[in-house]
Formats: structure tokens, C-alpha cells, sequence
């Protein structure tokens, strides 16, 4: 079959020539404010635009995410550009609008922080440790991390809205279907195995993490729930600077350290950071289980403890290398491995009608596994003087090779302690595969100044390749042969182009997006009924209006789509007890949400706080459904469970009530609805979900702070399934000594022990109870020590004149 392709450059020749046709209107201006020490972008600045000798404000504004702010409509004359934040020196820029020069585009506006040294230590400013905008969340994981074997799994439990489960999955504002970037770019390893994600990087590495709940069309329309991007560290200052951390967990079975180091000089910039860690944890659990066949009733009780040992490391180094201010060519290469084991035993007691002589089973499960994951990346950048105006090119090849092993064995017994033979079970399993993938993507921006607007537009393709293999072996006798009926290899291809435009802009208050994303994925597979050929449209759009420097509303819209993982596809069986097994399913198919999201946001000098209301409805949700057959085991598989509609409400407050005291707040609800076939039968299940979050800090005495971080739920809902209320409360205190040089933070995960999940799954033939509680309370003992230079050096020309874009 023929695809169709999107004729993309020429698309990039028609916007880059767009501006042209622009008709004559009122004046416009824009620009970008940056820091002048670090380069990044300041957010949430104020602008304002005065006659020059007056004092009447004509137009203001507040700088984007990006740092940039646009008026239009504004008529010839004279001004005063006036650039202010807290922590910065205000800046007053005199600038000129006439009728041969009705635009003006200023470069980079540089801003110097306000900083005073007292006694060599410098005071500056702080910003908030969670940031909310339109459809977006912004966690400055570099400011929260209380102890050093923090992973992304901890960081994300800290942001409002987001809940993880014990296994690594995420729910957002109570939707699942998460789509995972690393630096803006699709992590093969969370879609390989997520909960390997969750654990392969520690939180000193990462910079900040976005929560996108609204994803424009510049983003894969993959992730139905949401968009997390976890942006990892990389240095801006010039020299060399870098930090080392280590930390200790009770009873010193836990063990950690990290380091980043950045050096820049002239055009080039250099960066690494590395990992390790090592733990041990324990580990109890239970289920109480009862079945329904043939209306016979049987009881199966188990409990069981254990341990797992986790050690991992990795890290990533790269560098930029600026060829001149408008041209970077960067290049990474990341690294990082998993090895594990996990041991466990227990018995299960066991009153089945069928089977009376069977009253008791023992067992011992044990696992092993070994992961590994590489990743290089290469990307140029253009820009122009317009930051508006800019093109990206990115390559991407990674690799990830899992081998797992298993051993299940349950030995039967009758009410007399006398073994059973014939009824003994025993399951070896050695599974894994050689995954890579291949990124193309380019993407291009162009303001056309005229008209006070913007247009982007890309292109991508991402090649999946997976070969995966699953071998079960159902014999203790030797040498053991291969089960060939459980046994399977999968050999699995996706394939997905895509290609987007998006048009911007704002008019007065009012502003406005619209984008529309295509997207072409084929799959193909040894296995003839996993082959597909699709192609989907997303379309995406916001509008919002400012009411004035400090209240804005906002609406959005998304269509968004979730594709079936590789192991939701391949059919190997796996057993956990003689009495549950899980398998996949090749007939799944693409599932498809529409997102609809409306919020308020206030910035009231140093506090901030915000309400949203989103609606959801999704077709063809993945959900776990088990059912039960007439030997009383229970299967669970992945399927297309009918539909899913959600809808929540969220609301925030970041405080200080005084400066030493700062407080965030936040809480939200979420009610679902599923519709879904059971044993052809069409069933109905709904529910709600609280869920809150907060973090207070202290500051007292000579750098040193207090905080409490804390979050919680009530439980959800999933089709045949409720969890129970589960919440974690974390204690640090920190000091600083050295000049600010050493770090030393105690703290105290889980203070008071209340992380135990536990959830109840109840089918036409099943209700089981299920608890599961590991060693979360545990103190950390970390130090950080900062080392080089924190000289800043700022551009030989520092931007913001009255300067318009090249001709």
C-alpha cells in the first residue's frame, strides 16, 4: 500500500515567505527576556509600554514560558519598554514605532539579577518549586529533592495531580495513557518497560519535570492522559562547576551517589552526570480470594513475604558546540543498567469442593533480571533574531536488551501435611529481547510580525524494531524440556510519520492557537492478525484571555491517541500462582481520547493560585480484565474494554505567608465511568477519586530549613477494580555550611508508615482482596558537595535595543 507524504519542506517554503503578503496594521512589538547569568528565558516578567515623559501605562503584559511577550495594535510614536521581576534589576528600553517602521522585533532582552552579596554569600530570589500554567505544570525536581535515592518515581509523586502506583503506572489529574520525553524527546525505554523507567535515573540528575495536560500539535498525539517531559541537568554558567552527592539509607542496606559536572568555554559546552545505586528492601503480602463457578464456592487464602535487591547506574555526557550565536550543533550519548533479584514465599490455604484432599500449598517464587540501554542523540538548531523564528533537526538511535528469568514452584499439601505429588506445580520462565528505535524529526517556527502571529510546522518518523522471545519450561526433571505451547518469539515493527502545523497569535488579551497533527503507523509482525495500517488526524487548539497582569482564563482542546505497547501484544503467558496467570493479546487496537480542559490561573505578587475542569472520553480503553475458568484459574489480559469517560477538578494555591515560610497546597477530584463488555454481558462501573498534595518549608537559622512534603488519595476506580486510600509523608531537614559549598539533608520517607496498597478486583465469578506493604519508611543521610566556578559571563552584546530582525 502507497502512503501519502507530506510535501513538509515545501510547506517550510510557503510560511518563511508568509510574513510578505501581511497587510498593513498597527504597530507591533515583541521580544524574549533572558537571564543574563544563566541565558535561560524568565517567565512571568511584567512588560509594560509607556508615551515616553509619562507615567501612563498604554499596554502590559507577562512574559510565556519562553520568556517572550507580544503587543500589538500599538500606534507610531515614542516609548518606554519597561522589563521587570522580582530578583532583577528593571530595565527601561526607549524605542521608536513610525509608519515606515510600524514592527519592532528586539533581540534577546538581557536582565541582571538583583543579587547582593553579603559576607560571600549570595541571596537571590526564589521562584516557586511548582509552576502552573494554561494546561502545563512545571516541577523544579532540583529544588525537592529531600534525600539522594530519590528516582523519577519519587519526584513524580510529588506533583499535584499525579499518582503512581507501587508497579511504576501513572495516572494524571485521574487519566491514564501517559506519554514519556526525556529532554523533549520519546523515551524507548519507559514504552519497553516502564517500571525499569521509573528507577533508571535519580532525581540529582534531573532539572525540572513538565506535566503537559494539554499538548499542542507539536507533540506525538500518543498519550491519552498527558504529556511528562523530564528535563535532565546541563549547566550554563562559564567554567567548570559541577556537584557530587552520596547518601545512606537505614539500615545501610541502602546506598546511592551521583555527580554532574558542566564546563563551558567560548563556543563549546561540555556536560556528564552519572549514577549509582544499590538497595535492598523488604517486602509482605496477602490476598484473600473467593470463587464463583457453577455456583460452587472456593476460598483461597495466601500470605507472603520476601525481599528484592535493586542495583542500577548509568548516566550521560554530550556537549554543545556553538558555531556562532545562531547555529548549535549538540550531541549525547546516555547509558544506564538494571540488575535485580526478587525472592519470596509463602503458603496458601485452600477450601475448594472439587479438590478436597488439597488444603494447603507452599511456594517459593524467585526472579532475576538483567537491562541495559543506550541512546545517542544528535540535533542542530538554527535561530534567527527573532526567537520566534527557528529550525531543528534531531536524530535519535537507541537500544534496550532485557533478560529476565523465573522460577515458580507450589507444592501441595492435604489437611494431614502429606504431600501431594500430582498436584505440585512448578514454572521456569526465561524471557527478554533486543529493542531499538530510530528518530528523524525537524521542526521549523516563523512569527510573521505583521499580523502578530506565529506558525510552526514539522515533520517525523520513528521506527520501532523488537524481537522478543519468552521460554517456558513445565517440567523439574532434567533435563528440562521447552514447553512449546507457552514458549513463543514475537518479531514486531512500528513505523509512524507524522507531520504538523500549528498558527498562533493574540489580539489585544485575547490569544489564540490551532494546530492540527497527521500521523500514519504501520505494524507488522510475524503474527498476520498484529499487522495494521492506519492514518489519524489530531486536532488541538487553545484560546485564552488575559484579563490583566495577574488573572487569566483559558480553554483547550486535544485529540490524542494510545497505540499498544509490544508486550500488550505478544501472547506469552505468564504465571504468577498455580491460580493466576496473565497474557497478552494481539487483537488489541488503537485507542483513542478527547480531552477537553478549562482553568484560571492568578499571580498575586508572591502568591499564585489557580482552579481547572477537564472532561475526557475515550474509546477502546486498555483495561485488565480477568476472568475465571472452570479449574478455578483466573486470567488477566489487556483489553479494548469498551469506553471510559473522566472528569475532574483541580485546584492550587502556592503561599507565603512570610519569608521564611514558604507553602504549597493542592487538591483535586475525579470521577470515572466505564461501559464494557463482560461475558457478553454489558457492564457498567463508575466511581470517584480525592486526591491531595503539599509541601511546606521553613527557613531558620543560617541556611538551614525544615520541610514537610506529603501526598494522598482516596483510591480509584478502574473497570473491575478499586483501590484503597494510600498517602506518604515526608520529613527533611537541610543545612548548608561552606559557603553554601556542602549540603546536608536528613530525612524520613513515609514518616508515618501509611504507603501500603491495596485494592479489591470483584468479577461475575471473582472477588479477591489484595494487600501489598514494602519497607517505605526509611532515613536518609545525604551529602552534596558543589564545586567550580559561579563567575557569570554575559554576551559581548547584550541584546534589547531598538533592533529589528535581519534582512
Amino acid at each position: 500500500m502507497n502512503r501519502k507524504r507530506i510535501p513538509f519542506f515545501f510547506l517550510i517554503i510557503i510560511f518563511s515567505h508568509t510574513e510578505v503578503f501581511g497587510q498593513a496594521m498597527d504597530g507591533i512589538v515583541s521580544g524574549t527576556l533572558i537571564d543574563t547569568a544563566t541565558k535561560q528565558p524568565i517567565e512571568f516578567a511584567g512588560i509594560s509600554i509607556r508615551a515616553t515623559g509619562t507615567d501612563a501605562i498604554i499596554k502590559s503584559a507577562l512574559t510565556d514560558s519562553s520568556g517572550k511577550f507580544i503587543f500589538d495594535h500599538v500606534s507610531s510614536g515614542k516609548y518606554d519598554l519597561e522589563c521587570s521581576y522580582l530578583g532583577y534589576k528593571k530595565k527601561t528600553i526607549a524605542i521608536t514605532l513610525s509608519k515606515d517602521k510600524p514592527w519592532l522585533q528586539l533581540s534577546n532582552i538581557m536582565l541582571v539579577s538583583s543579587a547582593k552579596r553579603l559576607a560571600e554569600t549570595v541571596i537571590l530570589a526564589e521562584k516557586p518549586v511548582i509552576k502552573f500554567e494554561a494546561g502545563k505544570m512545571t516541577f523544579d525536581v532540583a529544588k525537592s529533592v529531600t534525600d539522594g535515592g530519590e528516582t523519577i518515581m519519587e519526584s513524580l509523586q510529588k506533583i499535584p495531580g499525579v499518582s503512581v502506583s507501587q508497579d511504576g503506572e501513572v495516572t494524571v489529574k485521574g487519566k491514564t495513557g501517559i506519554r514519556y520525553l526525556v529532554d523533549g524527546r520519546p523515551s524507548p525505554l519507559a514504552d519497553a518497560n516502564p517500571e525499569a523507567f521509573m528507577k533508571s535515573i535519580s532525581a540529582k540528575n534531573i532539572e525540572k519535570i513538565e506535566v503537559i495536560t494539554s499538548p499542542s500539535a507539536k507533540y506525538d498525539a500518543s498519550g491519552g492522559g498527558a504529556v511528562i517531559n523530564i528535563i535532565l541537568k546541563k549547566g550554563k554558567l562559564e567554567g567548570l562547576n559541577g556537584s557530587i552527592s552520596a547518601g545512606v539509607g537505614t539500615v545501610f542496606d541502602k546506598g546511592n551517589t551521583s555527580a554532574n559536572i558542566n564546563y563551558k568555554k567560548g563556543k563549546v559546552n561540555i556536560f556528564a552526570n552519572a549514577y549509582y545505586r544499590n538497595e535492598t528492601t523488604s517486602f509482605v503480602g496477602s490476598e484473600q480470594r473467593t470463587v464463583d463457578v457453577g455456583n460452587i464456592i472456593s476460598q483461597f487464602n495466601s500470605s507472603s513475604s520476601g525481599s528484592y535487591h535493586n542495583e542500577s547506574g548509568g548516566g550521560r555526557a554530550g556537549f554543545d558546540y556553538y558555531t556562532d550565536k545562531y547555529h548549535t550543533i549538540t550531541y549525547s550519548f546516555s547509558g544506564n543498567y538494571n540488575t535485580g533479584t526478587n525472592a519470596s514465599s509463602g503458603t496458601q490455604t485452600i477450601d475448594d469442593p472439587t479438590d478436597p484432599a488439597l488444603s494447603l500449598r507452599r511456594f517459593q517464587n524467585s526472579s532475576g533480571y538483567n537491562s541495559l540501554n543506550f541512546s545517542n542523540n544528535l540535533s542542530y538548531r538554527q535561530t534567527w533574531d527573532s526567537a520566534d523564528h527557528q529550525w531543528t533537526i534531531d536524530l535519535i538511535h537507541s537500544i534496550n536488551k532485557d533478560d529476565r528469568t523465573g522460577l515458580n514452584t507450589s507444592l501441595a499439601f492435604d489437611s494431614l501435611n502429606n504431600q501431594i505429588d500430582s498436584l505440585n506445580f512448578y514454572k521456569r520462565t526465561n524471557n527478554g529481547g533486543f529493542n531499538q528505535n530510530f528518530i528523524f524529526k525537524t521542526d521549523y517556527s516563523v512569527p510573521l510580525h505583521r499580523l502578530g502571529a506565529k506558525i510552526e510546522t514539522g515533520f517525523k518518523e520513528e521506527l520501532n524494531l523488537h524481537n522478543n522471545y519468552n521460554n517456558v519450561y513445565s517440567s523439574m526433571e532434567s533435563p528440562q524440556l521447552l514447553d512449546t505451547l507457552q514458549s513463543n518469539k514475537l518479531n514486531y515493527t512500528q513505523n509512524v510519520i507524522a507531520a504538523y502545523v500549528i498558527y498562533s497569535g493574540s489580539i489585544k488579551k485575547f490569544s489564540y492557537t490551532g494546530g492540527l497533527r497527521w500521523e500514519n503507523t504501520i505494524i507488522q509482525s510475524q503474527l498476520s492478525h498484529v499487522d495494521q495500517n492506519y492514518t489519524n488526524l489530531f486536532p488541538s487548539g487553545s484560546i485564552g484571555w488575559r484579563f490583566n497582569d495577574k488573572h487569566n482564563i483559558s480553554l483547550s482542546y486535544s485529540r490524542r491517541i494510545d497505540r499498544p505497547s509490544f508486550w500488550m501484544l505478544n501472547s506469552t503467558i505468564s504465571y504468577s500462582s498455580p491460580y493466576s496467570v496473565w497474557q497478552g493479546n494481539p487483537e488489541l487496537q488503537p485507542s483513542f481520547t478527547n480531552n477537553v480542559e478549562l482553568g484560571y490561573n492568578a499571580s498575586l505578587g508572591k502568591q499564585s493560585l489557580g482552579i481547572s475542569t477537564s472532561y475526557s472520553h475515550t474509546n477502546a480503553t486498555f483495561q485488565n480484565i480477568s476472568h475465571t475458568d472452570s479449574n478455578l484459574v483466573t486470567y488477566s489480559s489487556m483489553q479494548n474494554a469498551g469506553t471510559k469517560d473522566n472528569t475532574s477538578v483541580f485546584m492550587y494555591a502556592n503561599l507565603k505567608p512570610v519569608k521564611w515560610w514558604d507553602l504549597m497546597l493542592s487538591t483535586g477530584y475525579s470521577y470515572h465511568w466505564y461501559n464494557f463488555p463482560q461475558d457478553g454481558v454489558e457492564t457498567h462501573t463508575q466511581g470517584g477519586e480525592a486526591y491531595f498534595s503539599g509541601n511546606t518549608t521553613f527557613k531558620f537559622w543560617k541556611n538551614a530549613s525544615f520541610s514537610i512534603n506529603g501526598w494522598g488519595n482516596t483510591g480509584w476506580v478502574e473497570a473491575q477494580k478499586r483501590t484503597m486510600p494510600v498517602g506518604n509523608i515526608t520529613a527533611t531537614i537541610k543545612k548548608k555550611f561552606f559557603k553554601d559549598k556542602l549540603t546536608i539533608s536528613i530525612s524520613c520517607r513515609d514518616v508515618f508508615k501509611t504507603q501500603n496498597w491495596r485494592s479489591t478486583t470483584i468479577t461475575d465469578q471473582l472477588v479477591a482482596h489484595n494487600q501489598y506493604s514494602s519497607e517505605t519508611r526509611v532515613g536518609y543521610l545525604t551529602l552534596t558537595y558543589q564545586f567550580g566556578k559561579t563567575t557569570f559571563t554575559p554576551d559581548n552584546k547584550e541584546s534589547g535595543g531598538e533592533e529589528g530582525p535581519r534582512q
